[in-house]
């Protein structure tokens, strides 16, 4: 152990981890964040959408302090005034709804250069482990060079290293019917509408879950699928799926047509 004591350890320097660490650094506290990536934001992991601040304080009315999680400008990629639900013989349905499309990195670096504004200390690029003990417990890349929190946070996304070592097991948060996998195009060089999030319910495509098309501006879209765990089989060739959405899809493919393929992220998720 190296001796360094702080108030608060948080494990994973995601949009939870850094806001966390900007709330209680505001407050006063001395707080530590470790996360693995190497640059905030990157890679991307999810299809940036972010509800606006009134929105948020409809959805959690409880919460206090949605100031911390609100997106700078610089942070948004393109504005949407509503989700357009598309069933599986393809009608569609259209509510309001305000949200932000964001470039996660620029996001996560503004929670970041904040947090340490007040005082935080972050350090990237660190796969740090949890070693409880009686009062909070250590944190680090190894025991000899963790350092020590009265309270620790596991924000290390799913599944939860931290938890598991806290004695959370990951039965315990999140049933099979909880998580999803997911795969994802930013593709490029589309003519999709840029104020409208569209939300697809293919079984063929997305069992249990759905598709989407985010739009980021510029022609540009994140284009992916989302499947609930029960469903995903063996045999599947998870791209595949992803390419029937975005070519046989009747109403999908018709809105991606003529587009490019610029990345591709995957990953499981909690929903």
């Amino acid at each position: 152990m190296n001796g360094s004591k702080y108030d608060v350890v948080i494990v994973g320097g995601g949009p939870g981890g850094l806001s966390a660490a900007v709330h209680l650094s505001k407050k006063g506290l001395k707080v530590k964040v470790f996360e693995k990536k190497k640059i905030l934001g990157t890679p991307v992991r999810c299809g940036e959408y972010f509800p606006v601040k009134a929105e948020m304080e409809k959805l959690v009315p409880r919460v206090k302090n949605l100031d911390v999680i609100d997106a700078p400008p610089e942070s948004v990629d393109t504005t949407c005034r509503s989700i357009r639900m598309i069933s599986p013989r393809g009608h569609e349905f259209e509510f309001p709804f305000a949200a932000y499309i964001l470039d996660r990195h620029i996001f996560e670096s503004h929670l970041g250069e904040i947090a340490q504004s007040h005082g935080a200390d972050i350090d990237i690029g660190i796969q740090a482990h949890y070693f409880p003990d009686d009062q909070g417990g250590w944190v680090g890349p190894t025991r000899e060079k963790a350092v020590h929190g009265d309270i620790i946070i596991a924000a290390d996304g799913y599944p939860s290293e931290t938890a598991e070592r806290a004695g959370l097991p990951e039965r315990a948060y999140a049933g099979p019917y909880a998580v999803a996998t997911n795969i994802e195009y930013l593709m490029t060089d589309l003519n999709v509408e840029q104020n409208v999030a569209e939300m697809y319910m293919d079984p063929r495509y997305s069992p249990g879950g759905y598709g989407w098309i985010i739009p980021k501006g510029h022609g540009r879209a994140n284009v992916g699928i989302g499947i609930r765990e029960p469903y995903v089989r063996r045999d599947w060739q998870i791209r595949d799926l992803l390419t029937g959405f975005i070519e046989k899809n009747a109403v999908a493919s018709k809105r991606l047509a003529g587009g490019n393929k610029a990345s591709m992220i995957g990953d499981s998720l909690p929903v």
